[in-house]
């Protein structure tokens, strides 16, 4: 079975890539490793709170990086939007051979 460094890796690549159907499948895993790891500790331990640290860390890089790609997407949907302005059948500029007057 891999272990919880292994798989925050995998997730941090995954996500990093934008890879999100693996890092969704990959989520309840390292949930579930954080579960047992965390309560083989004694919960006022230096490794229960290195392990809260962690994980939080790595959930709060994520929402980030997530964040990130969607305005890096929505910023690109946005100019595909004006750009296809152009490409419609009908709405081009006449040049100015084809103005009257």
């Amino acid at each position: 079975m891999p272990t919880l460094t292994e798989i925050a890796a995998r997730l941090r690549q995954a996500v990093g890539t934008q890879a999100y159907a693996e890092a969704e499948t990959l989520v309840p895993l390292y949930c579930s490793l954080l579960e047992r790891d965390f309560a083989s500790q004694s919960p006022s331990s230096a490794e229960a709170r290195r392990l809260a640290e962690e994980a939080r860390d790595l959930y709060q890089w994520m929402a980030r990086t997530i964040v990130l790609h969607r305005a890096h997407f929505a910023a690109d949907l946005q100019l595909l939007n004006r750009l296809s302005s152009y490409l419609k059948a009908g709405t081009r500029t006449p040049h100015t051979f084809e103005l009257e007057g």
